[in-house]
């Protein structure tokens, strides 16, 4: 049967020609939900799955209890019970402000980490459960946190660098190391004056790395120094202007006044085995892989 016969036919059967509209319309509209159903699948495996990570992370907050972490993220992967020493000084003899002495005290912190493929979670309590510290960490290059930070600057952990902060810190330090698995760098900025708030952006070297700066002015050599608000001596030389332009912040940190894991001296750094530290330990790892 030729076109012609094959259209002469239709014109004389309508009731066919009706049916076969209809099922080559049924065919492409289910082709074409079949394609927005793969794209909505793509979206929800990429970008949606991403921006839902993102809502979840910046939900965080310090001043609350264990429990609305575990709402949010699940339950720990991992509890530990520390127990940290930290100096500072009161009026000698609880009189004359003026005479001061320095004390040495002893607090007791839960620390919890909640484990994502994608990152990690550290969370420390008091020992009534209450959150004094919480920072999160970047562990893949599939998925780069974008965080709304306390400074009210916009970071991307795993990808954004240092020089794309713009205040002074009120403090450096890290432990800058030959060995990338001992690398360890973070500033510290007074967000709130008044309640005496921190938010720390550090590179864990634990997390993902996009790139990490030359370390040669301070090789195998523990950093640590403060600056005032309006100091003019920072960044500290050339070398760390150019370290600060090409190092990746990975781990982002928020503390709360009580909280005394952070050392704030001029020459304590949060590094170590004893010490609290920005994210995960290089010791930890193996036990929340």
């Amino acid at each position: 049967m030729n076109i012609e016969n094959s259209i002469e036919w239709l014109k004389n059967n309508p009731i066919i020609l009706i049916i076969s509209v209809f099922l080559v319309i049924v065919s492409s509209i289910l082709t074409i939900v079949e394609g927005v159903s793969k794209l909505h699948a793509f979206y929800k495996k990429t970008i949606g799955y991403n921006e839902e990570l993102d809502k979840k992370i910046n939900s965080l907050n310090v001043e609350v209890d264990i429990g609305y972490f575990n709402d949010i993220l699940g339950s720990p992967a991992i509890k530990n019970s520390r127990a940290i020493t930290y100096k500072h000084y009161v009026p000698k003899d609880n009189k004359d402000v003026a005479d001061m002495e320095e004390i040495e005290e002893t607090e007791n912190y839960n620390e919890y980490f909640y484990i994502n493929k994608d990152y990690y979670v550290q969370a420390v309590t008091d020992i009534n459960g209450k959150v004094g510290m919480y920072s999160i960490t970047s562990r893949t290059s599939k998925y780069i946190p974008v965080i709304k930070t306390d400074i009210g600057k916009i970071i991307r952990l795993g990808k954004s660098v240092y020089s794309e902060l713009d205040e002074i810190p009120k403090k450096i330090a890290g432990f800058l190391g030959m060995n990338v698995r001992h690398y360890n760098y973070y500033e510290v900025f007074l967000f709130d004056t008044a309640n005496y708030r921190h938010a720390i952006f550090s590179s864990n070297p634990n997390g993902h790395f996009k790139s990490f700066g030359d370390t040669d002015w301070e090789i195998r050599d523990i950093l640590a120094k403060n600056f005032s608000v309006d100091s003019k001596n920072f960044p500290m030389h050339k070398k760390h202007a150019e370290f600060r332009k090409t190092t990746t912040i990975n781990t982002y940190s928020v503390t709360t006044p009580w909280f005394n894991g952070i050392d704030l001296t001029d020459n304590g750094v949060n590094y170590g085995g004893s010490h609290i530290n920005f994210g995960p330990h290089v010791d930890q790892i193996s036990m929340i892989k």
